[in-house]
């Protein structure tokens, strides 16, 4: 019994160190990992167009790809955060750039789409996108 604890502990502390050694706070389970790119579409794409989303194998967010108006197409490759499905909920979190956004939705039968709700605030030189709890659909590009 003593030697199970002892186990626990130490398998506790180590799951502690490593979060504060990685930079970040332990988080509960997250889900099968988002990969490859996918394409967000939300009701302001006479502003906001080709949103694109690029994840690798482990969930992370690697890449962002926006065009703004007629301001032109841009691309951040040094995008952090992360895309998951927990259930039938999508989850995806970035930032980019100056930039963020939040998705959160729900699964489409077949699993293919969701949709949901963004949450983004684009900054591109003097120019602000804000889109607030806008109505968003997500799906493989």
């Amino acid at each position: 019994m003593r030697a199970h604890a002892l186990l626990g502990l130490l398998g506790l502390g180590c799951g502690i160190l490593l979060s504060v050694a990685a930079g970040c706070a332990p988080v509960g389970p997250v889900g099968t990992p988002l990969t490859d790119t996918w394409a967000l579409a939300a009701p302001v794409d006479d502003v906001l167009t080709q949103l694109r989303l690029t994840f690798d194998v482990d969930g992370r967010l690697v890449s962002v790809k926006f065009e703004l108006g007629d301001t032109g197409t841009f691309t951040n490759s040094a995008a952090v955060g992360r895309g998951y499905v927990l259930g039938e909920t999508v989850v995806i979190d970035g930032a980019f750039g100056g930039s963020r956004l939040a998705f959160t939705g729900t699964l489409a039968p077949g699993g293919t789409d969701a949709g949901g709700t963004l949450r983004a605030r684009l900054v591109v030189g003097n120019s602000t996108v804000v889109v607030d709890n806008a109505p968003a659909t997500f799906a493989p590009f």
